[in-house]
Order: structure tokens, then sequence, then C-alpha cells
């Protein structure tokens, strides 16, 4: 199965808040590589907590 359904599956069946997602950017040649975290952004309808990690 999408692994970004899962996530948003079990989101819903244990009632969460929000989703807590990060995500290390440091060009644009990065930004145009398809991520995990991109597609749970852009198909979630649950709040999202946006980290940066600090590297």
């Amino acid at each position: 199965m999408d692994p970004v359904q899962e996530i948003l599956d079990a989101a819903f069946v244990n009632d969460i808040t929000a989703i807590a997602v990060a995500s290390h950017r440091t060009t644009l040649l990065d930004w145009t590589v398809p991520s995990l975290t991109d597609n749970i952004l852009n198909r979630s309808w649950f709040p999202l907590l946006f980290f940066s990690p600090k590297g």
C-alpha cells in the first residue's frame, strides 16, 4: 500500500490532532526531487507541524 495513505489512515484511526513532518532541503535541486514529506503536505487534511532539521 501507499506509505502516505498508511500514515493518513493511522492518523484517522487514532484520532490524532496533527502530523509532524521534517524535511532537510538546502538547494533548489533538492526541492525538485519528490519526497514522502511533500506527498504528506499535498494530500493531508490534518494539521501539519513542519520541522526543518538543523544541519
